[in-house]
């Protein structure tokens, strides 16, 4: 079963670049899929192993069979030549030598939207009320600028569970740890006021 990708209905400028409306338009249709992918996300995980797609409850405790079951799905990619010089060139001389010839592939990242989709949920769910949805469009210099993302955290701090998944990725295509994103759970619940 291949995993179907979440495309927006209309042209998706860079989160950076986008207008206040473009924004607004995104989060609107973006919180609009997120119980969607959610139930795609359990199905997809059904179809491969009945006992996983009994984990979704909501609880911080599904979040270690899920990471698990997501573990087994990371694919990285390497980098064309083209792809990598052009990476190379964004950055300055003193990064360059850090830069990697490598990627997450495509369906990994797709994955990883939904589980950071249902991380949030999960959140959100347990903060009575306090962590919701949401974006800021100013300043543009700030990191997740326009992206969805939570809101409601000590200290005006956000969380961008998209973010939050591609690191823990990244960190898991070198070291598996099945409590990654448990463990992310709880560094960001002490943030709930």
């Amino acid at each position: 079963m291949k995993y179907d990708m979440m495309i927006p209905p209309f042209e998706h400028v860079n989160f950076v670049d986008m207008k206040k409306k473009e924004a607004q338009r995104y989060f609107e249709w973006f919180t609009s899929q997120v119980d969607n992918r959610i139930v795609f996300l359990k199905k997809f995980i059904t179809a491969e192993e009945v006992e996983a797609g009994n984990i979704f409850d909501y609880s911080a405790n599904s979040l270690i069979p899920l990471w698990k079951w997501y573990e087994k799905k990371i694919n990285i990619d390497i980098k064309d030549e083209e792809e990598y010089e052009k990476d190379k060139s964004m950055y300055p001389e003193w990064i360059k030598p850090y830069i990697k010839r490598t990627k997450i592939a495509n369906e990994t990242l797709q994955i990883g939207l939904d589980v950071s989709m249902y991380f949030a949920e999960i959140i959100i769910k347990n903060s009575n009320g306090k962590i919701k949805w949401g974006y800021f469009t100013s300043p543009k210099k700030r990191m997740s600028v326009n992206e969805p993302v939570l809101l409601g955290f000590k200290g005006g701090m956000d969380l961008n569970p998209r973010l939050i998944i591609l690191n823990c990725t990244r960190k898991s295509s070198i070291e598996l740890r099945n409590t990654r994103l448990f463990d992310m759970y709880n560094t960001w619940v002490d943030y709930i006021e």
